[in-house]
């Protein structure tokens, strides 16, 4: 639950309107991975017939929300580099230069997904045109 609340996704059932929508992804992701898909009456009659028992749940991520977050990290690791950056300037020590390798990473980690994020964005938008 704590990757799910970092990456802003949130989980929520569909209406059965909205079988449509999700049927097209199953559609795509299908011909996408390799798999047979079953037809939307196959769904909506799923979602009639099992009434309360019927559950299609998807997880949605609102990118923007995901990109502020972890800008959010990037400059509280910032802060945490600049403070053991100056410690460092003045005694350089196997703790704070652990600490401060370790950080950068971090950041260096943050900053890649936030890079990914922007290209798969981007080649999406590509193959849509």
């Amino acid at each position: 639950m704590k990757k799910t609340q970092q990456f802003g996704v949130k989980l929520r059932e569909l209406t059965r309107e909205e079988l449509p929508a999700f049927k097209a992804l199953t559609e795509d992701t299908a011909k996408r991975v390799g798999f047979a898909d079953k037809p939307l009456e196959f769904y909506q009659i799923f979602f009639d017939d099992y009434g309360e028992r019927a559950h299609y749940v998807v997880a949605e991520i609102n990118f923007v929300d995901y990109i502020n977050n972890e800008k959010d990290v990037i400059a509280k690791l910032d802060e945490k580099l600049t403070k053991l950056g100056e410690r460092l300037a003045v005694k350089e020590t196997k703790k704070n230069r652990g600490q401060f390798n370790e950080f950068t990473d971090q950041k260096q980690q943050h900053q890649k997904r936030i890079q990914k994020l922007w290209i798969c964005l981007a080649n999406k938008s590509q193959r849509m045109m």
